[in-house]
């Protein structure tokens, strides 16, 4: 069961057992259990009217789980057992895991043993003992015997225990019962079996083997993932099923020293291989006895598996595979024809099927023999004698000239007079098709790349496969070379003007024109142009032309959802507000370039269209430019594979930097220089006055900055007001920021201005602030008691605020007359505002003068809110001590200037020092 409270944001899920009238589906009973996250497999025991179960404290895999009083641990899988009659729990058994649930997951199985097995169970659970090795003695303590003496002989090691439940009936004279629950009862741990899940060598999943009256674990055996297990009727073994991707580790598909082979369609990458295994292990120990592979190249996925009485096991799932191989291309062989699909019957060829199919397969386990190109196995089938003209290649017996078409290496061969347990260059390797990468590659076929097996193909535009010039590598297209790992074309003759560039995603861009065209977003075109690139070297640009939020050109984007005053459409141009807003000339600049995002390029609001038809038919130029924000969300995978097809280089900025930390607004500035600068730009020349008025402006704004902190004067960011207000209560909405999430911020906080940090995870973007969402976004926001979303501690803290850094997205709401009348927060109400020249949609041009104008108003400003709260840092410049009239607990940490400081009620320390 899974909900969302009222008033929440997360997803709260319960695990559910229940039992219904076989008559007529009315519910007989019912246990929520509050402490998992769900109830995974169950299976009832008609011999004794019991059910068990498996379960997960975790939400789908989450690393984190609910708090159960039998895990130890963040998250743990839970085998139970329940009476059948009423619910009541028998006995709970834990272990450190996190098991996934849904329907692309193998969630493990539960199955009861055959009777001539003996009284156990086995469960299996994925994602299981990922710290490492763990002990299976943990869950509700055993009942027992106590004696006179006080000795209590636990139920484990009683006789009776192994055809029921123990009860009081069931102890000696001279003795009495522990029930479970009594202070008495022997602990799990105490069983001391020293079984443990947590090889991660042997996969990922873990099957255990318990004792199913008294829940004590017998063995374990770490395994790949498990969708599905099946007891054999004779008792002496089980057989496991589960699929596995070549994208995993190796251990998702080791049995022991075996490493099971996957299964390529055609056209697919080494890395989109599939098999499904079919695994024998022994009751008596949990060995493995063999393992079969099966496959056919895309989205092989088995979910379960159920036994006969002759013990053939019966396999479902789903494939998108035309060709399937049952235990290998030696075994049985299917096929889908599909009607209206394929135009061509394919043959054995493994291409993709035109749609999902599912399957019902047959394994005839119940009869086993050597495989018939063995001539003699006594022990293992390493050791076994293979017959004359015959291979043997993982566990599958093939014929000479056989080839693996099935695993993608149709040029590979069985040869027996070469080797009869590897595969074989055949005749073809070297002629018609190159072996790279593990897989056969036909002449001219070009490498590619692929996110996903359904995503487009972005084809190399130099590297290809040329049979007679390199059998076993990747042969490069004339006129071309590879610049780490990347096609650079290369003239005949190359001008001495070579540009180069590393971006920030580690790739190294080359260009062989010592004035390269450019099309960037309009504010990066702006950066690098005022950083000296010439304008003429700008064809085009995409991305908004008009900073978010303003009313230039009498457009307004009310991205906030609300309006405060007039109708900021109609209302005369608001420049001050948004001093990167290109100017007139500007504009008739930008007039003159290509626009690649021409629906919303004039909206003054988030614009992420880039058309390649409208480079197709006006011109490409010689680099893109992207970054450093939201770059993925514009230059998609279309945009990629054109310009790869023109071997035109994209160059990505990000700002972060390494540990994902936020760049600076100057870090970021320093980059654009640089690229500016590799471009052919003169930088020097156009950047060293500005240089010199931002190093004043810095100074200036430091003083500012610290006579502002040493009169208490703090600062908060934000995107506010957004959404509706509060019709009782005038609390607005908004988002606010951290400092360390805005590289304008990052800077003046560097530079000494303290600015609050948020009541939100440091990995998180914004603390948001509605107390409805979508689409009303009702704030909870109150001028007059202002406070944080307590989540980092559950307890929400007072946000005491002097000075406020207001988004350009919602400059013209915050700073009208009618916003401060409907929110009088002191701050707003004295206008003790400034814009931090910064929103995430773009980077915007560093204005160097705006650091000394935002200090002096800082420095102007009063304390809104006196706090009686003193500042505490490492190294201390001065105490403060004022009434405390708010004396409390809490304390709340930030970060300011590169001091860890804290808010603490009280006087300050007498010394000057922390």
């Amino acid at each position: 069961e899974c909900a969302v409270a009222a008033g929440e944001t997360a997803k709260m899920c319960h695990g559910i057992v229940a039992k219904f009238a076989a008559a007529d589906g009315a519910v007989a009973w019912e246990r929520k259990f509050s402490d998992l996250g769900a109830a995974l497999w169950l299976k009832h025991d008609a011999s004794d009217d019991s059910i068990y179960f498996t379960a997960t404290t975790t939400y789908g895999g989450s690393a984190n789980g609910k708090a159960h009083a039998n895990c130890e641990h963040a998250s743990c899988a839970v085998t139970a057992r329940l009476s059948a009659s009423d619910g009541t729990t028998d006995w709970i058994r834990t272990f450190q895991a996190s098991p996934r649930w849904g329907v692309f997951d193998q969630s493990g199985d539960i199955e009861l043993a055959a009777p001539a097995d003996g009284p156990y169970l086995y469960a299996a659970f994925d994602d299981a003992a990922e710290i490492g090795a763990v002990t299976l003695d943990a869950g509700t303590p055993y009942a027992g015997c106590k004696a006179a003496d006080g000795a209590v002989t636990p139920e484990y090691e009683m006789d009776i225990s192994t055809s029921k439940r123990i009860t009081a009936d069931d102890c000696p004279p001279g003795s009495t019962f522990v029930a479970q629950t009594d202070a008495d009862a022997v602990p799990a741990a105490a069983a001391k079996t020293y079984v443990l899940c947590g090889d991660k060598t042997d996969g990922d999943a873990c099957i255990v083997k318990y004792h199913k009256y008294t829940g004590l674990p017998v063995w374990s055996k770490d395994l790949p993932m498990v969708a599905g297990l099946a007891v054999m009727p004779d008792g002496k073994s089980i057989m496991a099923t589960g699929w596995y991707y070549y994208s995993w580790p190796e251990s998702g598909r080791t049995f022991g020293d075996r490493v099971l082979p996957g299964y390529l369609r055609a056209g697919g990458l080494g890395s989109q291989r599939w098999g499904i295994y079919h695994a024998k292990l022994t009751t008596a120990a949990g060995q493995g006895a063999y393992v079969l592979h099966s496959g056919g190249g895309l989205s092989d996925r088995v979910y379960d598996m159920v036994v006969d009485a002759e013990g053939n096991t019966y396999s479902v799932g789903y494939t998108k595979s035309s060709v399937m191989n049952w235990a290998g291309p030696g075994g049985l062989q299917t096929r889908n024809l599909e009607q209206g699909g394929q135009a061509d019957d394919t043959k054995t060829s493994p291409v993709t099927s035109e749609e999902t199919h599912l399957f019902v397969a047959k394994l005839a386990s119940a009869e086993e023999a050597v495989p018939e190109c063995l001539s003699a196995c006594s022990g293992t089938t390493d050791t076994a004698t293979i017959t004359s003209g015959s291979c043997f290649i993982d566990g599958v017996c093939y014929l000479d000239g056989d080839t693996a078409e099935a695993f993608g290496a149709p040029c590979h061969q069985c040869d027996a007079a070469s080797s009869q347990t590897e595969w074989t260059p055949g005749s073809s390797q070297g002629t018609t098709h190159c072996f790279v990468d593990g897989i056969c590659w036909e002449d001219e076929a070009r490498l590619f790349t692929q996110r996903r097996t359904h995503s487009n193909k972005v084809l190399s535009s130099c590297q290809y496969c040329s049979p007679e010039a390199a059998a076993t590598a990747w042969s490069i297209k004339a006129g071309y070379e590879l610049v780490d790992g990347a096609c650079a074309a290369v003239s005949p003759s190359p001008p001495p003007h070579t540009g180069t560039f590393t971006d920030d995603h580690g790739t190294t861009h080359v260009w062989w024109t010592s004035n390269p065209t450019v099309v960037a977003g309009a504010f990066q075109a702006f950066t690098l142009i005022d950083m000296g690139l010439p304008a003429s070297q700008v064809i085009g640009t995409f991305g908004e032309r008009g900073t978010s939020g303003s009313n230039v050109n009498g457009v307004y984007a009310n991205y906030n959802k609300v309006t405060y005053g007039v109708d900021h459409a109609a209302s005369p141009y608001a420049a001050p507000h948004f001093p990167t807003d290109p100017t007139a000339e500007e504009q008739a600049l930008l007039a003159q370039k290509i626009d690649v995002s021409p629906s919303c390029s004039g909206a003054n609001d988030w614009c992420s269209e880039f058309n390649v038809t409208i480079l197709d038919e006006q011109g490409w130029p010689d680099i893109i430019v992207a970054g450093p924000l939201f770059a993925a969300f514009i230059i998609d995978d279309e945009v990629t594979a054109k310009a790869a097809e023109r071997g035109v280089p994209i160059i990505l900025l990000d700002d972060t930097a390494a540990g994902k930390q936020k760049k600076s607004f100057i870090e970021i500035a320093e980059r654009f220089e640089e690229l500016a600068a590799a471009l052919g730009a003169d930088t020097r020349a156009a950047t060293a006055a500005a240089k010199q008025a931002f190093c004043r402006s810095a100074e200036e704004f430091k003083e500012s900055a610290r006579a502002a902190s040493e009169r208490g004067v703090r600062a908060l960011a934000g995107v506010v007001p957004f959404g509706t207000p509060d019709q009782e209560t005038g609390d607005i909405g908004g988002w606010l920021q951290s400092p360390d999430r805005n590289p304008a911020l990052t800077m003046l906080e560097a530079l000494g201005m303290q600015i609050l940090h948020t009541d939100t995870a440091q990995g998180n973007y914004y603390e948001a602030h509605f107390a409805k969402g979508w689409p009303d976004y009702t704030g909870d926001m109150s001028a007059t008691n202002l406070m944080s979303s307590g989540s980092l501690t559950g307890v929400p803290v007072p946000y005491h605020v002097d000075f406020w850094l207001y988004e350009p997205r919602v400059a013209l709401d915050f700073t009208s007359d009618a916003f401060a009348v409907a929110w009088p927060h002191p701050a707003v109400a004295a206008k003790q505002y400034r814009v931090p020249d910064h929103h995430p949609g773009v980077l915007v041009r560093p204005r160097l003068e705006h650091p000394r104008y935002r200090g002096q108003q800082a420095q102007r400003c009063g304390q809104a809110h006196p706090s009686g709260y003193h500042v505490r840092a490492s190294p201390v410049r001065r105490g403060r001590a004022l009434p405390d009239d708010r004396a409390g607990a809490w304390r709340l940490r930030l970060r300011l200037a590169g001091h860890r400081v804290q808010l603490v009620p009280g006087s300050p320390p007498a010394a000057a020092a922390a």
